[in-house]
């Protein structure tokens, strides 16, 4: 019934036009102005802006495939790389809410045999928040065990952005569900939120999706992938478009997958007790939040992956959702914060 209630909200939104105040018109044109360097053959981009439940920005430009001419859309596909991480981090939590683990659990929980005493201690959170000092290390569920046996703080104390965190509660996810994490995904959160078109293929596939491409001598050149085995690169294996994004994100706003009141939780930074750093937090159990008194909470994650840029922006007090995904090897975020500023949308 959920997916149901998503689709028709999605329907009624692609059916309105943006509302054509002197703001709306100034953002337009703004907007129009700084993708205007995308040129209709070159690598491109797909651009969405709502305010409450009206489209202020819904455009995309150039091409997601420079041999084939195919155009970039809405429903282009594109790896959104580390806001892959959001998902994860929604998966621990509705296992919480299932009862089959808690954020409080130290991952010698899950990992008993083969971790050291060092970093058995950390837990849960301290993975989510980017919290746990764990050095960033690759390998097979057995090699990452056994290279993180020396936290370089004491988890919590501190932050330091974490790949090997993300492994980590990936593995953990495997071993609560018996199933693979992106099959526990795709069902509990792709699903429910609609999102049919977008999957975590096992291998590295060129179709239905923007090849990428990065610029050398005034010319783009096509970023060439070998194929990867999901196994070794899951998180680098996330293809999903605007559409798709809008879905996730109105899902998460409708407490579609999570109950509200945790979802309001996720939405506010924590600080952990034994907090030591002279810099306060800036990652919240799931997304990045930047908060100030000058300026308007700011709930975001980018994704940079090799020619491919996507960005999610949510202004939960102006109810601003910003969406942007490139093959050009471009971030448009800032230059869409800065005209959404200048217009007084947020501070």
């Amino acid at each position: 019934m959920k997916i149901i209630h998503i689709l028709l909200f999605l329907f009624f939104l692609t059916a309105i036009l943006p509302a054509q105040t002197d703001e709306h018109v100034l953002l337009n044109l703004g907007l129009d102005s700084a993708f205007s360097e995308i040129h209709d053959n070159d690598p491109g981009a797909s651009i969405f802006i709502q305010k409450d439940n009206q489209i202020m920005y819904s455009k995309s430009f150039g091409l997601a495939n420079l041999k084939t001419k195919e155009k970039f859309n809405e429903n282009t596909n594109v790896n959104i790389a580390s806001i892959t991480k959001t998902f994860i981090a929604y998966g621990i939590l509705i296992l919480q809410k299932q009862g089959k683990l808690s954020i409080e659990d130290s991952i010698s929980r899950f990992f008993s045999h083969d971790l050291s005493k060092e970093a058995g201690v950390v837990k849960i959170k301290h993975l989510l928040t980017h919290t746990a000092g764990l050095p960033d290390v690759q390998g097979d569920e057995k090699e990452i065990l056994k290279k993180i046996d020396k936290p370089e703080f004491e988890p919590g104390s501190n932050y330091k952005y974490s790949e090997v965190s993300y492994k980590i509660m990936t593995m953990i996810i495997e071993k609560v569900t018996n199933d693979k994490w992106h099959m526990f995904i795709q069902k509990n959160i792709f699903e429910p939120a609609g999102m049919i078109h977008t999957k975590i293929p096992e291998f590295y596939v060129e179709e239905k999706i923007a090849l990428s491409y990065k610029k050398s001598k005034q010319k783009y050149k096509l970023v060439k992938y070998k194929k990867r085995n999901l196994d070794k690169n899951e998180l680098l294996n996330v293809w999903i478009s605007v559409g798709e994004l809008r879905k996730y994100i109105y899902a998460i706003n409708e407490c579609v997958f999570l109950d509200c009141e945790l979802l309001k939780q996720i939405s506010t930074l924590w600080t952990p007790d034994n907090w030591r750093s002279s810099l306060k937090p800036i990652h919240g159990f799931a997304w990045f939040i930047s908060e100030s008194k000058e300026k308007d909470t700011k709930i975001s994650y980018d994704g940079i992956y090799n020619g491919y840029r996507s960005t999610v922006i949510t202004y939960p007090k102006e109810k601003i959702i910003v969406i942007a995904v490139s093959n050009n090897s471009v971030s448009y975020s800032e230059n869409i914060v800065k005209r959404l500023t200048e217009l007084k949308y947020v501070k």
